[in-house]
């Protein structure tokens, strides 16, 4: 009886801590707590965060969700000026190592920074558009990456050199403008919880055997 009940709460448990957590963040407080310059010159006008300094590349990390290997990433992303990259870091470990889901050259790519080498590593035609919020999203699994935009699955594509990272921000030139980021993935943001009654509900079940 015993070894039942035990390992009944034991699986309790482990269904408590294994749910996936979100992470959202608006700036609409005005501020950019939370977030680490890694390169460039990033500031929240208007309740959006943006990227004023020319040269590249320019990435800024959300520290809260640390490291992760799988994750979804969303964000919405404008490019002000021609001639910007912008979009989605991901796997960041600093300024030279990342990769980027991102709007660059009349194309969106899947860019890859390994000991400071940039690589295209995948990209498909599309005209630039600016000043005009683009919805980026990022799937994460393993090396896997699916690749959205504007609610469009763009490519499922593999890359294994970079296992794990933190998750960012990613501008080129001229500025760049973000907003309505959000994190999915186990171990960040608030945790699912059984409701008091149901937990009630299932340790009476449990100790009914």
């Amino acid at each position: 009886m015993k070894t039942i009940i035990g390992s009944c709460v034991a699986a309790l448990m482990f269904l408590q801590i294994s749910f996936a957590g979100t992470l959202t963040e608006d700036f609409n407080d005005g501020k950019m707590d939370g977030w680490t310059v890694l390169s460039g010159t990033w500031e929240v006008k208007n309740k959006e965060l943006r990227q004023n300094q020319m040269g590249g590349p320019m990435v800024i990390v959300w520290d809260e969700p640390g490291e992760l290997t799988d994750f979804t990433m969303t964000g919405k992303v404008m490019g002000l000026g021609g001639d910007a990259d912008w979009g989605l870091a991901l796997r960041v470990t600093d300024r030279n190592n990342h990769y980027s889901w991102q709007y660059v050259n009349s194309n969106l790519m899947f860019v890859t920074y390994i000991n400071g080498t940039r690589t295209e590593a995948w990209k498909t035609p599309q005209a630039e558009i600016l000043n005009e919020w683009q919805d980026f999203k990022v799937v994460a699994k393993g090396k896997t990456f699916e690749l959205w935009w504007k609610g469009v699955k763009k490519n499922t594509f593999e890359h294994d050199a970079l296992k794990k990272g933190k998750v960012g921000l990613f501008g080129w030139e001229t500025a760049e403008a973000f907003d309505d980021i959000t994190l999915t993935a186990e171990g960040v943001g608030k945790a699912t919880v059984f409701p008091k009654d149901k937990l009630a509900q299932i340790w009476g079940q449990i100790k009914s055997y």
